[in-house]
């Protein structure tokens, strides 16, 4: 049985869903929020819906696993004395005898309050704001390092939500993995999600960390996990990945909805290049841009920049956790395709390439994690997930869900010999070239690159104002206020 690592907070949700309000994407909900006092207080516009929920990518990600089956989850947190009572019904059972098993062991009990959000939906439920209501105490690099030690995993998930996990964590952390003695004892897999490492706050405003900062934090990373000589993944939505990417000269490039060509150090990119430049300037070997509905695009040396698209589920009930369930699934079938294979050249600069992982193989774990989330969204809160049979066979003869555009952007970085998409040998080579260069340096390099952005790449979701195109990533479902 695989061992998965999950280090992150359980968070206590408070979902308000606006069901009569409809705001234009160049107004902010917390303006409306200023203007109408629709904060506990009067004037609330039409239907309000509340309602309560355990949340937390910990949550979903431990579920995800417990549902697909030959795992144990490791959950390494800081637990409140307020935490949502669905935590005992199901989280705290520690065997879950015909899938796979949650363990508790290394959650460290505190005396004050979880993270808690407040979600308000809005738009039909396509847009979501979040607002910090509480947020619960920070890991400690010892829980991590007794259970990393203890255990063994096969795999560790960073999945903050609200700065639980600082950098210095994370690079201890891949420092320990680097002094270990033989590959056999090293985790294969080490995953992060961006949101908690982007996400900066302001009272109760959930905003975003400068591109400087986020820079800062992913090059100590990167360097970091070059000598920890593990698969890495990084996982960013589209507008995460545009907020990093762009430059944000005092301009609200972190709301995924108003990041224009005259923010940007360079012109509007697509996902595929978004995805490449995260994972080209900053040493992961797979990066994954999700696009909510519309699917995403990945990034490795094995595959280049890949649209992988959504499965039909037989019905939208709820999106939140999608993106944990898409990450955790992704993991687990990557250490079930792993199982089946040696390590073949250990000397080879390209994890994958040790593995001799082929295309295809890499492809069908994201498109596994992809089905995963499918049939999360058919049920409301974290109840949707689904084994790896069944997983599988909605793979094999489910209905994908592919968006023509997207498929036209993967045909152009596939066929167009632009800059900013280099050949592995080539790439290989640079990363041999340049292992000293700055992060200055790399950030610039990524801005050369984009420049060169054919215009027929860009998103077709675009308004023109005073002859600047706005570019918006496609069905954003979380706003940074």
């Amino acid at each position: 049985m695989n061992k998965l690592l999950l280090i992150g907070n359980f968070v206590n949700d408070i979902i308000l869903i606006h069901e009569d309000l409809v705001l234009q994407r160049e107004r902010s909900f917390t303006d409306f929020l200023r203007d109408s006092q629709l904060n506990g207080r009067d004037n609330k516009p039409g239907r309000v819906t509340k309602n309560t929920a355990l949340g937390g990518s910990v949550t979903y990600a431990s579920l995800a696993s417990s549902a697909f089956g030959g795992a144990t989850s490791y959950i390494v947190s800081t637990l409140g004395t307020d935490i949502n009572d669905s935590y005992k019904t199901m989280i705290e059972p520690k065997t879950h005898p015909t899938t796979g098993t949650i363990n508790t062991d290394y959650i460290k009990k505190t005396d004050s309050n979880n993270t808690s959000y407040q979600l308000n939906y809005y738009n039909r439920k396509k847009n979501r704001t979040l607002l910090l209501m509480e947020r619960g105490q920070s890991i400690g690099i010892e829980q991590c390092l007794r259970c990393l030690c203890e255990q063994q995993p096969d795999a560790i998930s960073f999945v903050p939500i609200a700065g639980e996990i600082d950098v210095d964590l994370i690079v201890a952390v891949l420092e320990y993995i680097a002094r270990m003695p033989t590959a056999d004892a090293k985790p294969k897999i080490v995953a992060f999600d961006i949101q908690g490492l982007l996400r900066a706050f302001n009272e109760q405003r959930v905003t975003t960390h400068s591109r400087e900062v986020m820079v800062e934090r992913l090059t100590r990373i990167g360097y970091a996990l070059k000598s920890a000589g593990v698969i890495s993944i990084l996982k960013a939505e589209y507008g995460e990945a545009v907020a990093i990417v762009c430059n944000d000269n005092g301009a609200d490039t972190h709301n995924s909805s108003t990041c224009t060509a005259t923010t940007m150090s360079t012109p509007p990119i697509t996902p595929g290049e978004c995805a490449y430049l995260l994972r080209s300037q900053f040493h992961f070997t797979l990066v994954s841009v999700t696009m909510g509905g519309d699917g995403g695009f990945i990034s490795s040396g094995v595959t280049g920049e890949q649209y992988i698209p959504t499965f039909k589920p037989v019905a939208v009930m709820d999106e939140t956790g999608c993106g944990d369930t898409f990450l955790s699934c992704t993991i687990l079938e990557l250490l079930h395709t792993l199982s089946g294979k040696s390590m073949i050249d250990e000397s080879a600069i390209d994890p994958l390439d040790r593995y001799q992982l082929a295309s295809e193989d890499i492809i069908h774990c994201l498109e596994v994690g992809s089905a995963g989330a499918s049939f999360l969204v058919e049920q409301i809160g974290p109840n949707g997930f689904a084994s790896r049979s069944t997983i599988l066979d909605r793979v094999n003869n489910g209905q994908k869900q592919s968006k023509s555009i997207y498929l036209q952007q993967q045909h152009q970085h596939q066929h167009q010999h632009s800059p900013s998409l280099v050949s592995k040998d080539q790439e290989h080579q640079n990363q041999n070239n340049s292992s000293s260069s700055s992060s200055s340096t790399a950030m610039a390099g990524a801005s050369a690159t984009s420049s060169n952005t054919n215009k027929s790449s860009v998103e077709k979701t675009t308004t023109t104002t005073n002859e600047t195109t706005i570019t918006k990533p496609p069905k954003s479902t979380t706003h940074y206020s």
